[in-house]
C-alpha cells in the first residue's frame, strides 16, 4: 500500500503558521513539521503534505512568501538528513475558508521555483475541490504547476451559497446539490493530467479522494459514490 502523510492537522489544530512574521511562531511551526516528517518516515509514507499559513494581505504577501520559502527549505533539508521524502505544498483558497497565503497557482509556482533551486524533494499538490474556491479552472491550476506536481486530490466543494451547510472547504460528497464538482468536472481534471502525462503507467502518481461524509451519511456509500464518479469520468475521456 502506498501511504501519503498529511500534516495539516498538526498545523491547523495548533494554529501554527510557516509564514508568520513572528520568528518564534515560525520556528514552532517548523519544529512541528519536523515531527510530522519523522512520523511520515515511521509510517513509510511517500510524501508529507502541508499547507501555508494565513494570508497577511496584499501589502505583506511578498515578505510572507519569503518567510514561507525559508521555512520550507529548512523542512526539506531536515527530511533529506535522514532519508528521502517528498515535501509537498498544497494550495488552498485565499478568500473563502482557509484563507491561506498559498493560494493561487501562480504563487505556488513561485514558491516551488525558489525551493527547487536547493531541494529536489519539494513539489506541489493540486486539489480539485480547491480549484473553484480559487476562481481557477483545471488548466489554470495544473499547467503552470506541471513541472512541480507530485500529488493530486479529487474532491468537491460549495462556493456560491454562503448559507449552505457545506459552504467553503468542507469536501462534501460528489453530486451534492449546490456543489461545484461531479463527473464532468472530474473528467476535465483528469483530461489535463493525462495531457501533461502526469497520469501514466510507468511511474503512477498518488491520486486520492478527499471526501468527508456528513453525520447522516454512510461512509461506505459515499466512498462507493466517489468511485462511481471516477469510473464515469474515465468512460467520458
Amino acid at each position: 500500500m502506498t501511504v501519503a502523510y498529511v500534516a495539516h492537522p498538526r498545523l491547523l489544530t495548533k494554529k501554527l503558521d510557516l509564514n508568520s512574521f513572528d520568528s518564534k511562531k515560525r520556528g514552532e511551526a517548523i519544529e512541528e513539521m519536523k515531527k510530522g516528517v519523522d512520523e511520515a518516515y515511521e509510517m513509510g509514507a511517500k510524501g508529507c503534505v502541508f499547507l501555508s499559513g494565513r494570508d497577511p494581505g496584499k501589502a505583506r504577501r511578498k515578505r510572507a512568501r519569503e518567510f514561507l520559502v525559508d521555512s520550507i527549505k529548512r523542512i526539506c533539508g531536515y527530511a533529506k538528513s535522514t532519508g528521502y521524502l517528498d515535501i509537498i505544498l498544497e494550495a488552498f483558497d485565499r478568500e473563502i475558508d482557509k484563507k491561506c497565503l498559498i493560494g493561487p497557482t501562480g504563487e505556488a509556482v513561485k514558491v516551488a521555483q525558489e525551493v527547487r533551486r536547493e531541494h529536489e524533494n519539494f513539489g506541489l499538490l493540486v486539489d480539485l475541490s480547491h480549484i473553484p474556491l480559487l476562481d481557477e479552472a483545471p488548466e489554470d491550476a495544473i499547467l503552470p504547476a506541471k513541472d512541480y506536481l507530485m500529488q493530486v486530490h479529487l474532491g468537491n466543494c460549495v462556493r456560491n451559497d454562503t448559507s449552505h451547510f457545506a459552504y467553503g472547504d468542507q469536501h462534501p460528497r460528489f453530486g451534492l446539490l449546490g456543489g461545484e464538482n461531479d463527473v464532468e468536472q472530474v473528467k476535465d481534471f483528469l483530461k489535463v493530467l493525462l495531457d501533461i502525462r502526469f497520469l501514466n503507467r510507468k511511474d503512477p502518481p498518488i491520486v486520492s479522494f478527499e471526501i468527508r461524509p456528513r453525520p447522516d451519511e454512510q461512509p461506505d456509500v459515499v466512498i462507493a459514490g466517489a468511485k462511481r464518479v471516477l469510473r464515469q469520468a474515465w468512460e467520458r475521456l
